[in-house]
């Protein structure tokens, strides 16, 4: 199988998530050492307070000021706290992340050359996890790492998490950052590029899935889901022959896939005039 890696979304947002905890640990050290230093000068201010200010608990403007910036300091420490732990685990979450995609790709690498595989293919409605161009198919699929029990009716998804003992530990929707349904999330960005493909002489159907890869995934209900395949197995993707269409011979699975780079670099481009754009508005609005 040929791989081309357009981009790799998970990994980059796995380096900012592990830069801002660092950045957070970095800042957390400063106001520990900041309210050390507020505890110190406290106990140095009542130190050489006299006997009589000490006996009536009057405290001076010097205190009050150190105690105001103490408790200023063990504020910051507690949202610094409070972010490591919201920053754990979103960086637990974007692990899974990665280790379900190069599962799932490393399970179909024994595919032969015939097969195409483009991860990270973006355009205005979304990014793909990964694009298979096939000798009689092309897939677009979102890849799950999830431990969860997925049910779908329509465009409400939802999955159950359970323990070892098979109790019910957590349920939640299956839905994106955005609330759109895992369906979506791989079907919307995969009619735009069905799109760009037919207005370039290229008509062809492509198949949306959404791949459980977790070895503790399991499927519930599934109604009316909105794409063409849930699974728990990649292999269903390019050996269920209920899927194939009409035969697409090597130059054309060549001429899709270059198309495919080709949408993918015009909307990098897009998007980064438009994060330029922004980067300027915000700089001539201070």
């Amino acid at each position: 199988m040929r791989i081309e890696v357009l981009s790799d979304h998970v990994g980059e947002q796995y380096e900012q998530i592990m830069k801002a905890i660092d950045d957070n640990a970095l800042r957390l050290a400063k106001r520990r050492r900041r309210l050390e230093r507020a505890a110190g000068e406290l106990r140095e201010a009542r130190r050489r307070k006299g006997l009589l200010r000490r006996l009536f608990r009057i405290r001076s403007a010097e205190e009050r000021r150190i105690q105001k910036a103490a408790e200023s300091a063990e504020r910051a420490i507690a949202e610094a706290q409070e972010r490591h732990l919201v920053l754990q685990r979103r960086r637990l979450q974007t692990a899974g992340g990665l280790k379900g995609e190069e599962r799932f790709r490393s399970r179909l690498s024994r595919l032969g050359e015939e097969w195409t595989y483009i991860a990270g293919y973006k355009n205005r409605a979304g990014e793909i996890d990964a694009v298979l161009i096939g000798p009689r198919s092309v897939w677009a699929v979102e890849v799950k790492s999830h431990r969860a029990h997925l049910h779908v009716d329509g465009e409400r998804w939802w999955f159950e998490k359970y323990d070892q003992y098979g109790n019910a530990v957590e349920t939640g929707r299956a839905v994106d950052g955005g609330g759109r349904n895992w369906g979506r999330q791989v079907s919307d960005p995969a009619r735009r590029l069905e799109s760009w493909l037919e207005r370039n002489g290229h008509r062809v159907r492509i198949r949306t899935a959404v791949v459980l890869t977790n070895h503790r995934a399991s499927l519930g209900a599934i109604r009316n889901q909105g794409v063409d395949l849930i699974t728990c197995d990649p292999f269903e993707l390019v050996y269920s022959k209920r899927f194939d269409g009409p035969a697409l011979a090597e130059a054309e699975r060549d001429a899709i896939a270059a198309l495919i780079e080709r949408d993918h670099r015009h909307h990098r481009r897009r998007r980064a005039k438009t994060r330029a754009a922004g980067g300027k508005a915000r700089g001539k609005s201070r």
